[in-house]
């Protein structure tokens, strides 16, 4: 990245206003959350803070292919927040008893929808790469960018391989892959890829494979473990 990019005056002044505006919401939620008949109000807080970031990530895939429709799930729960929050703070305790009876149902139904939308992106990106990505070429590795997941005390590591190759007879650096802890590359080796030829940019290796494959489990998973629950509820009148 050039130094006029990372001293741009504009994305500063955005990055901040991010930064302000969240840690804004997260404040006022915590506020809110001590006040009496919060409900209403911080279901409100909580639905635009989904929004914008759903709305975010929305814009920031709108060239991808395909489309992460998985995105979605974000701006439409806070859609849901919203009207939810709007609805209880203009009809009070007749919103907040019909809350009460069908909360459990809209926040079930949550995840099979996750699910879904996470099987079928992720078929959708794998179906687009084996039809674009029809050329095959030798690709040297010849650096591992990784990123960490701080969740626990040990931090797990995440790795995407930097391949090179000729193309145009020109060296090419690849990097646009899928960050995964799931394969082992060495700077140096040789590994066949699958590349597009008008676009080299997008192709497929090991680390795309087993990812995608990864996240269609997980997806299944959220369906397997959801739908006979919600079956069980609606059977019992729960």
């Amino acid at each position: 990245m050039s130094d006029n990019q990372n001293n741009n005056p504009k994305g500063i002044i955005i990055g901040m206003l991010c930064l302000i505006w969240g840690l804004g919401s997260i404040a006022a939620m915590l506020f809110c959350s001590k006040l009496e008949n919060h409900t209403g109000i911080l279901l409100v807080l909580l639905g635009q803070f989904f929004l914008v970031i759903g709305l975010i990530a929305v814009i920031c895939n709108r060239k991808a292919k395909p489309y992460p429709f998985i995105v979605l799930v974000f701006p439409l729960v806070g859609i849901a927040l919203l009207v939810c929050g709007i609805y209880i703070l203009t009809k009070g305790e007749i919103a907040l008893s019909m809350l009460d009876q069908y909360a459990p149902y809209i926040l079930i139904w949550i995840f099979p929808l996750a699910g879904i939308m996470m099987i079928a992106g992720t078929l959708g990106k794998i179906r687009y790469l084996k039809q674009v990505c029809t050329q095959e070429v030798q690709a040297k590795c010849v650096d591992i960018e990784s990123a960490s997941a701080a969740g626990t005390h040990r931090r797990k590591h995440v790795t995407m391989p930097v391949y090179s190759i000729s193309y145009n007879g020109e060296e090419k650096l690849l990097r646009k892959g899928m960050y995964t802890n799931l394969n082992h590359f060495e700077i140096g080796a040789y590994y066949n890829i699958r590349i597009n030829p008008t676009n080299p940019d997008e192709y497929l290796d090991e680390n795309n494979r087993k990812g995608n494959n990864l996240i269609l489990i997980l997806g299944v998973v959220l369906l397997v473990v959801t739908l006979p629950a919600i079956v069980y509820m609606y059977i019992n009148g729960i």
